[in-house]
């Protein structure tokens, strides 16, 4: 099964770090993601440009609202991904550990992906 590591920063941390300590952390992450590649593991991985860069696209009573910046209010936006192929979640968490960001205080989340929108599991199912 695949699952989405899907890779969350507080912005204005990130900006606060050194160019160098960012460089480590983005070799780090490289070193890791050869392992994951060599392995078999790693299925896809990107890095997404800044949340101010983001457009929200919602739809109400048929009329289409498009908002500058990402959907959630929070100081945390989503920076990026990878995609894992592992026969467990736990697997897949503990891959997600392995992940140099969280000593930054990185936030990860782990999803299985669904097979297509009938399959998809929703909290009242």
């Amino acid at each position: 099964m695949q699952y989405a590591i899907l890779i969350h920063i507080d912005e204005a941390s990130w900006d606060k770090l050194s160019l160098a300590e960012r460089k480590r952390i983005e070799a780090e992450t490289n070193v890791l993601a050869a392992n994951l590649t060599e392995t078999g593991k790693l299925k896809g991985a990107a890095i997404l440009q800044g949340g101010f860069t983001a457009r929200t696209l919602t739809r109400k009573q048929g009329q289409y609202h498009v908002t500058d910046g990402p959907f959630a209010e929070t100081k945390e936006i989503l920076a990026g991904f990878q995609l894992v192929e592992c026969d467990t979640i736990e697997e897949a968490t503990a891959i997600a550990q392995r992940f140099p960001g969280l000593q930054l205080g990185f936030t990860l989340e782990i999803r299985p992906l669904a097979d297509s929108c009938s399959t998809l599991r929703t909290r009242s199912q």
